[in-house]
């Protein structure tokens, strides 16, 4: 009864594997953000504006009812009716048309998106018109990361990838590692049971897709427009759920065929259903696409094989510790596993740094953000797991076979797997860290980079131009970072940093000099102030750009109350 209960607590953490597995699938994060507006947000203009133009990090897609604009007393109306926001998109840029003769005061513009990896962004851009309102305007929470929807979202994917990893690794574990005959008939019915959940779970997945999108509420699947949307919309959801099925009757049609036939039928039914996951997700958002979509295919069909492998593999030593006296036989499987196991090692590695180069902006991301070092401590679990692959490939049946006595060969081969699958399990929960974090995060929140994804104003600097990126906030010490540009765009380098201070003109206010810090890169410099009470500071760039020449651009840092 002791050695049964090891062996369930082996086959726990093998489970634990697929979970990992589940959470850290292909990993190339690449976040929608909005970096700019026009006009820029917390701007007061001395007229009504006609549209809003938003500019995204990547191309999006506009829901319908995603726009809606707010004053200070809630939804903005016109002769008591909400008012309508039409959009429209192109590429990176979506404009939205605001209602004519806007009257002076506060506004918020509420938007709601779909990223190009079917995942939905929203947030709001603030200005106003003539003087801000004393009441700021308010809208509705319009965090798209929570609720009820996103959490059943993400519980069919990850119920959808359990399926496709124990299904597709399961089924090559038989063919491709196990001798003929030695398949159990449980085995043959866990990869059925993972092809039916993957193929179900990805068919609910794209009618809660849909919705998320759309900001509805979960009642909403039951409507046959969200199933519609999502099976047909061009998020991919409906090709993952086509491929998802063909793979898993190709599958299902091998296992009736003479073994020669069926090996060939089930590898292309494996690569058919593992390629549903280039149809969503950030694959279709880095490019080149189609070298992106090679490599993370290479990754998740090592993950599938890897970690499917490894569950059948402590299947079958479950099944085969009734037979003591087949220590040393099975040890011969796991050394036919580890070789597989090698190559996967060379795949993961070769396949995530390849991922890496195409997915961060440049070398110095791999240490200095968070998915970098992630990536990292990625490879080199999996190259620590590569070792005990290839000890378990050259030594292990000669180790067992020294044990002598059969229970103490079973307590050899045990602890050989479980010390590989320990590994594996702690290199795909850390894979899993990659899916929450972005290329270009910040390592330090509120540090000068944390500002760029923030709002962004532009203006002329004599010939040339200044960017500021400034988070919202509120009163106290502000950063914020700006990028001069010369008149052909290259970054503007100059003598010494300009000269920044910061005014509140409608409350006598300043100017109150800021503390002014040169960045890494050419042109980039750090600006930090404490600003005491909330308003639309006017933050003012000197720069001398020539012996003769001092531009200034006026630009705004909006502190809210």
């Amino acid at each position: 009864m002791r050695n049964r209960r090891r062996w369930a607590r082996a086959l726990g953490l093998l489970a634990a594997l697929l979970l990992g597995a589940v959470l850290g699938a292909p990993s190339a994060s690449a976040h929608t953000r909005l970096v700019d507006t026009v006009p820029a947000d917390g701007t007061v203009v001395a007229a009504a504006p006609g549209t809003v133009e938003l500019r995204f990090n990547e191309p999006v897609t506009v829901v319908e009812g995603g726009f809606a604009l707010y004053d200070s007393t809630g939804r903005h109306t016109v002769d008591g009716v909400p008012s309508t926001v039409g959009v429209s998109s192109r590429d990176r840029v979506v404009t939205a048309a605001l209602p004519t003769g806007l009257a002076r005061g506060s506004y918020l513009l509420g938007w709601r998106v779909v990223s190009a990896d079917g995942h939905p962004v929203g947030g709001a851009v603030a200005f106003a018109v003539g003087a801000p309102s004393a009441t700021p305007p308010s809208a509705p929470d319009l965090d798209t990361r929570g609720g009820a929807v996103a959490t059943l979202r993400t519980s069919l994917q990850v119920l959808s990838w359990l399926g496709l990893l124990g299904g597709v690794g399961l089924w090559v574990f038989r063919h491709l590692v196990l001798a003929p005959g030695t398949w159990s008939g449980r085995g043959g019915r866990l990869v059925v049971g993972g092809l039916a959940l993957a193929v179900t779970a990805t068919l609910l997945l794209a009618g809660t897709s849909a919705v998320e999108q759309a900001g509805g509420p979960v009642s909403d699947l039951a409507d046959g427009w969200a199933w519609q949307e999502g099976l047909g919309s061009g998020s991919g959801a409906g090709a993952a759920v086509a491929l998802v099925t063909a793979g898993a009757l190709l599958l299902l049609v091998a296992g009736r065929l003479p073994a020669a036939a069926a090996r060939g039928v089930g590898l292309l039914g494996s690569l058919v259903a593992l390629s549903s996951v280039l149809a969503t997700g950030h694959t279709r958002t880095v490019g080149p696409t189609w070298v992106m979509a090679l490599l993370d295919l290479v990754h998740v069909s090592a993950a599938a094989v890897w970690s499917g492998g490894l569950l059948g593999l402590g299947l079958h030593l479950l099944a085969a510790r009734r037979r003591p006296e087949e220590a040393v036989a099975t040890a011969a499987v796991v050394v036919r596993f580890s070789a597989l196991a090698g190559v996967l090692v060379g795949l993961l590695g070769v396949s995530g740094l390849a991922m890496a180069t195409l997915v961060l902006e440049r070398p110095a991301d791999l240490t200095g953000t968070g998915w970098g070092r992630a990536l990292l401590a990625k490879l080199a679990l999996v190259a620590v797991v590569g070792v005990l692959a290839a000890w378990n490939r050259y030594s292990l049946v000669g180790a067992v076979r020294r044990r002598g006595a059969p229970a103490e060969q079973w307590r050899r081969l045990r602890a050989a797997v479980v010390d590989e699958a320990a590994v594996v399990v702690v290199a795909l929960a850390v894979t899993g860290v990659l899916v929450g974090q972005s290329p270009s995060a910040p390592a330090e929140p509120g540090s000068p980079a944390a500002v760029t994804a923030a709002s962004a104003q532009r203006a002329e600097l004599g010939t040339g131009s200044v960017q500021l990126s400034v988070a919202p906030g509120g009163v106290g010490t502000r950063t914020a970072e700006l990028t001069l540009r010369g008149p052909d765009g290259a970054p503007l380098v100059i003598d010494e940093p300009p000269r920044v201070s910061l005014s509140l003109p409608e409350q006598g206010l300043g100017p109150l000099p800021a503390t002014v810090r040169p960045l890494d890169q050419p042109g980039r410099y750090a600006v930090s102030a404490a600003l005491p009470v909330p308003g639309a500071w006017q933050l003012l760039v000197s720069a001398r750009t020539s012996r003769f020449d001092e531009p200034t651009a006026v630009l705004v840092v909006p502190v809210n109350g």
